[in-house]
């Protein structure tokens, strides 16, 4: 899966005070107190049992409900593509494909099968909007207590299932049909009531690299299946988007690239770089994977300094476990 379809299927796609319990313990000691001296024992006995069961009701009473909302979180109105907030928690059995995108507009995983089937898992920051289709919404299952709209396409093929994780913060999982799982207001229900949103935590990549100057994170997506790749971009620090450096590490493919041919060094590794007009591609192959960075003029800088800076670009990746292994990747990528 190339970087276009990697990102075609990703882009398809404070608590309240505890109610009054109408028991005055304090009362009921001191009433049993001042009747200690003249009352017998087993009226003081049963007193002290009234207190402690009315202790335990109580604490029962007070005990959080895991059906009800957590307390309100407040959202930023942009997301850091550097880090995750989402965990997935149950998906449809047989998935061959995963995908994960985060930039400042919004976060999203993917999960597919080849045969068809797909679920896609939506963030927004506050005040985000998702993507509108022609459809029929309705009321839909309380997400962890929180009201959820369902809505469906006119043709009963894609459905939507969306609810605020935060005040004014969207999150929404879009299901297109599995095989086996015929009723999709279902499906997606069960997804959505075990996912979950978390603080943000740094995302991992298999491999860490230095921003090039001038220049920011703006998007990371991830790949997993045969094909898999991940994908690192950045962009200029102005008020308006400069050209972007974009990083892609993904398993060497034949058919892709017939031939490397390095006819250069960066980071101590052959590599073969081309200049074609204002975009600089350079490329590495490191064991079976191949590492591709493009860089388009950025702070003025054209030719020969574009290129030089784009050599340093990538020779500054350090490979980090191994890219089918996730468990193995950098929590630190960006040094």
């Amino acid at each position: 899966m190339d970087e276009t379809r990697t990102r075609a299927l990703l882009t398809t796609i404070a608590a309240d005070a505890a109610p009054p319990t109408g028991v005055d313990l304090a009362g009921i000691v001191k009433i049993g107190r001042r009747r200690r001296k003249r009352a017998p024992r087993w009226i003081v006995a049963a007193a002290a049992a009234v207190v402690l069961l009315l202790t335990i009701t109580t604490v029962a009473l007070l005990r959080p409900d895991g059906e009800k909302p957590p307390p309100p979180t407040v959202a930023p109105t942009s997301f850091d593509p550097r880090t995750t907030r989402i965990v997935p928690g149950w998906l449809p059995d047989g998935i061959d494909n995963r995908g994960h995108l985060a930039d400042p507009r919004r976060e999203a995983h993917s999960a597919s099968r080849v045969e068809g089937g797909m679920v896609t898992i939506t963030l927004l920051p506050r005040g985000g909007t998702p993507p509108a289709f022609v459809a029929m919404s309705e009321p839909g299952p309380a997400v962890r207590g929180a009201p959820s709209t369902w809505t469906v396409s006119l043709d009963g093929q894609r459905g939507r299932l969306s609810w605020e994780w935060a005040p004014d913060a969207l999150v929404y999982i879009d299901i297109l049909p599995f095989k086996g799982y015929p009723d999709l207001r279902a499906l997606v229900a069960r997804v959505a009531a075990d996912l979950r949103v978390g603080a943000e935590r740094p995302a991992a990549l298999p491999f860490t690299v230095e921003v090039p100057p001038g220049l920011r994170v703006s998007e990371m997506a991830e790949s997993r299946s045969d094909s898999g790749n991940v994908v690192l971009s950045f962009e200029g620090r102005g008020g308006q988007k400069q050209p972007t450096a974009r990083l892609m590490l993904s398993r060497y493919s034949p058919n892709r690239r017939p031939r490397f041919e390095p006819n250069t060094t960066a980071g101590g590794r052959p590599t073969m770089v081309a200049v074609q007009g204002e975009r600089v591609e350079a490329v590495q192959m490191l064991g079976g994977h191949e590492l591709t960075v493009f860089c388009l003029p950025w702070k003025g800088l054209t030719g020969i300094g574009l290129r030089d800076e784009c050599m340093r670009f990538i020779g500054s990746v350090r490979p980090v476990g191994e890219l089918n292994r996730p468990e193995t990747w950098s929590t630190a990528p960006i040094r």
